[in-house]
């Protein structure tokens, strides 16, 4: 039996700085996206959000995460005490985040109620119906205008790479949501997670959507200048505001120092490379046909034999095909960068593009000098 997990009793209202953040805006979801998974009976969608707004942030702005897959399940946290579930009225929305400035895999766990006889459309049965039509169209989801407002949020972690958040308060889906998910849903992921006793519980002051935080007070008192006015334009989230300008920071400081550890790797790397790689090998292999042709008494500087210059044409043979392979490496790169709208993938390829220049053009200054 899974460990129960009691909300009253692993409560903690002391830590103000530990906070939930979360931000699911709007995406477009495709019918082709939505696949359900037969190994695991369960429904997939792989999703890509922007990832200068980061879908979670905890227990500061200076975590943050991107969501990669959402899941809908058959309920898995059935071991809450003050939440009754039958697994014919429940299920359960599983979101998987990857770092962006955080560290492991991060999930956060929303449960799903059925209610009979409900007529009631959110985005969330939008989804569910679009998989089950013949409507190719796609849909602008939106999860944040989905979920409710949440009074309690479980954490646990069941490895040190794994976050779980389980959040109390159930998303409400409608009858024609469980008349087709009915067939399709079970239980899955259960013992991934790996239930245990060394959680913690959040309360709803330390759990807000990032649309709910953004609040400036803009005070307009009668019979004040303009100047004065200025001043009264007081943000709510100044230390958000003041933790969110630090994580630009760091971002932009190791995006620098990257880009130098780049240009030193390449300057003093890549001849060295290149010499012991190319250059070495092909005089080794010159030196070694060269008394092939003397022990079988051929002249070397007689054309019907060995020439000197089969070695020139053994170097260019050799950068050509480098050339050409790294082209492939760059245009592959970019390609798939492009087909999966992935940030980041676009940013290595950048880096290998601007590797690759500077390695020819190295390789040429040295070659010349």
């Amino acid at each position: 039996m899974p460990t129960l997990f009691d909300i009253f009793k692993k409560l903690d209202e002391t830590n103000k700085n530990n906070k939930i953040v979360y931000d699911y805006n709007n995406i477009d979801i495709k019918k082709d996206d939505i696949v359900f998974d037969k190994k695991t009976n369960n429904l997939k969608i792989p999703v890509t959000f922007p990832v200068n707004v980061p879908n979670v942030t905890y227990p500061n702005s200076l975590n943050s995460y991107n969501a990669r897959n959402i899941y809908i399940s058959g309920i898995l946290h059935n071991n809450i005490t003050q939440i009754s579930s039958s697994s014919s009225s429940m299920a359960e929305l599983i979101i998987e985040h990857k770092p962006i400035t955080g560290f492991g895999t991060l999930y956060t766990c929303f449960l799903l109620e059925f209610i009979n006889g409900s007529k009631d459309v959110n985005d969330l049965d939008k989804l569910i119906s679009m998989y089950n039509s013949k409507n190719t169209k796609n849909i602008l989801f939106n999860l944040n205008k989905t979920i409710p407002t949440q009074d309690y949020c479980i954490i646990y972690k069941p490895k040190n790479s794994i976050t779980t958040m389980v959040f109390t308060t159930p998303i409400y889906l409608n009858q024609n949501s469980y008349e087709i998910f009915i067939n399709k849903k079970n239980k899955i992921l259960v013992n991934s997670f790996g239930y245990n006793d060394n959680y913690i519980v959040l309360p709803k002051a330390n759990i807000s959507q990032r649309g709910e935080e953004e609040i400036y007070i803009d005070c307009t008192p009668t019979g004040e200048s303009a100047e004065t006015i200025a001043t009264y334009n007081v943000p709510i989230q100044s230390e958000y505001t003041r933790d969110w300008g630090k994580l630009d920071f760091m971002k932009m400081t190791i995006q620098l120092l990257m880009v130098f550890i780049l240009l030193l790797t390449t300057y003093f790397g890549v001849p060295i490379m290149y010499k012991r790689v190319v250059v070495d090998n092909i005089s080794r292999l010159d030196i070694d046909t060269k008394i092939k042709f003397l022990k079988k008494g051929f002249d070397i500087n007689d054309n019907a034999g060995y020439t000197p210059a089969d070695k020139h044409i053994r170097n260019i043979t050799v950068d050509w095909a480098l050339f050409l392979f790294s082209s492939l490496i760059i245009g592959f790169s970019f390609l798939f960068s492009i087909s999966s709208k992935n940030y980041n993938y676009l940013q290595y390829t950048v880096y290998l593009f601007i590797f690759g220049m500077l390695s020819i053009a190295i390789i040429a200054f040295n070659k010349s000098s």
